[in-house]
């Protein structure tokens, strides 16, 4: 891989033959045109895979929040990137050839933002989800124009059940 500068080249993209101009976290990129392997993928390859897509499956919906408020963000990997990581490392849960995300381990954002308290779900009405919790102002940490992301989780769903 190669880097060049935009201002010489017009801001190239594209292919070229088996050479391919694009860009990497808004820098432009030069590299090779990647070939397509032959050989069929040896089960320790497929198994690779199926946590990848099971940790993409479940971090689809919430790319938005991950992308923003994951960790602090870094010059040369992106923060749905270290989200991926975490999860491939830390929040998966292997039982045979199940694979599933552990609930205990899942985050979405870190930082120094308090912890809800005296949390209360309740189903008020069919389709409907109530949420309270103790809102205590001026408190450490808190900010009268914080904002809470909800996010839910039902596996069910996806599975067309």
């Amino acid at each position: 891989m190669a880097k060049f500068d935009p201002k010489e080249t017009n801001d190239i993209k594209g292919v070229v033959g088996n050479v391919v101009f694009t860009h990497w976290k808004n820098t432009p990129v030069i590299r090779s045109k990647p070939i397509k392997s032959t050989k069929p993928p040896t089960p320790q390859q497929l198994f690779q895979r199926a946590k990848m897509n099971a940790v993409m499956d479940f971090l689809r919906p919430y790319r938005q929040v991950v992308n923003q408020f994951f960790d602090a963000p870094s010059p040369t990997t992106t923060l749905h990137n270290i989200a991926n990581s975490y999860y491939l490392t830390e929040a998966l849960t292997l039982e045979d050839t199940t694979i599933s995300i552990a609930l205990d381990k899942v985050i979405l954002s870190k930082g120094g933002i308090r912890s809800l308290e005296d949390v209360a779900i309740s189903l008020p009405e069919e389709d409907q989800l109530q949420l309270t919790w103790n809102y205590t102002p001026n408190e450490a940490g808190t900010q009268p124009d914080d904002e809470l992301y909800v996010a839910l989780y039902a596996p069910q769903a996806a599975a067309g059940v």
